[in-house]
């Protein structure tokens, strides 16, 4: 039998980068976590995050095509990246990118 470990407790009263990042100053995270300035391109792509929303990543621009409308939806996006809600029994179009009819991540197909 394999014994892992799945989790470890810290005293709050020791100074930690995680507890500074949720609920500490910024003078705090600069003190205690190290980090570093990465000046590359944010890759482009389209990642599933829940059932129902996507993240979209240097996409300019965004069509969903669902099954019971017959117009589709053009979505020009303007930030580096954007979370969008997933409707069940559309497809989405994402530049290069295609996500095919999202029903099976659905527990019932919805009438958008």
């Amino acid at each position: 039998m394999t014994c892992r470990k799945i989790l470890d407790l810290q005293s709050r009263t020791y100074p930690i980068c995680g507890l500074y990042l949720v609920e500490g100053s910024l003078e705090q995270i600069k003190d205690n976590c190290r980090y570093f300035v990465v000046r590359t391109p944010i890759p482009r792509g389209l990642f599933i995050l829940t059932k129902d929303l996507i993240l979209l990543k240097n996409i300019s621009s965004l069509t969903i095509q669902c099954v019971n409308q017959t117009s589709m939806e053009i979505v020009k996006l303007n930030h580096p990246q954007v979370v969008q809600n997933l409707h069940c029994s559309c497809e989405i179009f994402a530049d290069e990118f295609y996500l095919p009819i999202a029903s099976l991540l659905c527990d019932t197909i919805d009438n958008v």
